[in-house]
């Protein structure tokens, strides 16, 4: 029987971003035990976010990370140390996944989704962990109108027909 207070918590945080500009989100896990290895797969919906990156952080230095957008917009991102790192015991981030945000004419919060997750220890086995799921919510930029600029001073002509 597994002890709940043994139970790692992985979460996804929330912010707000500008329409047609990118959010750095990060990934954070509270874990109980050492982690070696981890695997994500997070969705946006509705699916408006590109992913663009995903980094490590202070606690996951010398991870090695890789990500993949699938065709249904979810993202899975998988993180190693080959030579046997571990990320210790604590509370943080673990990774930084960067997106990029459609423009959109309102205001849209899109729900970030942690569909499957893995938390692996030194030997492999997985680690009992529950996920936070986040937001982004995107908001309208503001458009800058600035007055055209107009010469000095107009002049007219004026044209007279004749019959």
């Amino acid at each position: 029987m597994t002890d709940p207070g043994d139970f790692s918590i992985v979460t996804i945080d929330s912010q707000s971003v500008e329409s047609g500009s990118q959010a750095v989100v990060n990934i954070s896990a509270n874990n109980q035990f050492p982690v070696a290895g981890f695997q994500f797969t997070i969705s946006d919906y509705p699916n408006i976010l590109t992913a663009l990156s995903a980094e490590t952080t202070d606690r996951s230095e010398g991870f090695t990370l890789q990500f993949n957008e699938q065709e249904d917009g979810s993202v899975i991102v998988v993180g190693f140390n080959i030579t046997g790192g571990l990320i210790d015991v604590g509370n943080g981030s673990v990774m930084e996944l960067t997106y990029q945000a459609s423009t959109v004419l309102s205001e849209t919060i899109v729900d970030l989704n942690m569909l499957e997750f893995y938390l692996g220890d030194i030997s492999g086995s997985a680690i009992p962990a529950f996920s936070q799921n986040g937001q982004i919510t995107i908001t309208l930029s503001l458009i800058h109108i600035s007055e055209p600029t107009r010469p000095l001073y107009i002049s007219y002509a004026v044209f007279c027909l004749k019959k």
